[in-house]
Parts: C-alpha cells; sequence; structure tokens
C-alpha cells in the first residue's frame, strides 16, 4: 500500500487524525505518495500541528462522521445503530423506545465486520450499509 493508498483508507475509514497528519506530509513532500506506506514514526514529528488542527477544525477534507453504537434489546437481541454524536445516540433512543437504555459505543474495527441479510441475500459490512445510507441516526440490523 502507498501512502497515497493509506491516505485515502484512512479517510474512508475516518481516521481523521491519520488523514490530516499524512495529507500535510504528502502536501509538503516530506513524503512521496507514490512510496511504499511504512510506519513513519519519524516523521510525524515533522507535521505542523497548527496547520492540521486549524484544518481539522475547518473540516478541511469534509469528514461525516458516524460512529457504531450498540443496544441491548433483551435477553438474546442487540441494535446496532450509527449515529454522529452520543446526544445523537441518546435522543434516537429516547425517540424509538421512550426510554434510554444502556449505549454502548463500539470501536472503528467494528465497521468491517459482516452480517447476513437476509432482503439482498448477501454479506455486507456494517460500512457497506453506512456508505448506502446517508441519513442519521439509523439502525443498521438487529441480532
Amino acid at each position: 500500500m502507498t501512502n497515497q493508498e493509506m491516505l485515502i483508507a484512512s479517510m474512508e475509514f475516518e481516521e481523521v487524525d491519520v488523514s490530516y497528519d499524512l495529507l500535510y506530509l504528502i502536501q509538503n513532500q516530506i513524503i512521496d505518495p507514490s512510496e511504499e506506506y511504512v510506519d513513519l514514526k519519524e516523521k510525524w514529528n515533522l507535521v505542523d500541528m497548527k496547520i492540521t488542527n486549524e484544518w481539522r477544525e475547518n473540516n478541511f477534507l469534509g469528514f461525516d462522521i458516524v460512529n457504531l453504537y450498540c443496544v441491548r434489546l433483551n435477553v438474546d437481541d442487540w441494535e446496532i445503530f450509527g449515529a454522529r454524536s452520543d446526544e445523537e445516540a441518546r435522543g434516537y433512543m429516547i425517540n424509538k423506545y421512550n426510554y434510554i437504555p444502556k449505549i454502548i459505543k463500539m470501536d472503528k474495527s467494528k465497521w468491517l465486520s459482516s452480517f447476513w441479510m437476509p432482503n439482498s441475500m448477501e454479506y455486507k459490512s456494517l460500512l457497506d450499509l453506512r456508505k448506502e445510507n446517508n441519513n442519521f441516526p439509523r439502525t443498521f440490523l438487529i441480532i
């Protein structure tokens, strides 16, 4: 994977810090976008944090971050849903169930988990489901 491909992947998986740091390193010709990506620990200290923080604040790369949440509905059933913030997740649960169940914020690695979709007769990852829909909060599935 090249540095450019890593930048694209980090943007796809909404890894904000990695994306802005890689963009800075590439734009300032500190690293070559076509070179193979390797651990850049010695290069990260060359990132101008003032500039990258300004990019983050202005959302220069246009991130539309959606977090992944899970709630236990009963002994056997769980609902997985996406929301843009913890507050939005709580509001979604109140509107849907008239109470706030314990909401668990899941880590980003779970976006890659695939589940069988009986309607389309195929396995889809949560990331695929997220890309198909841009209205949030919304339920992805109940398992």
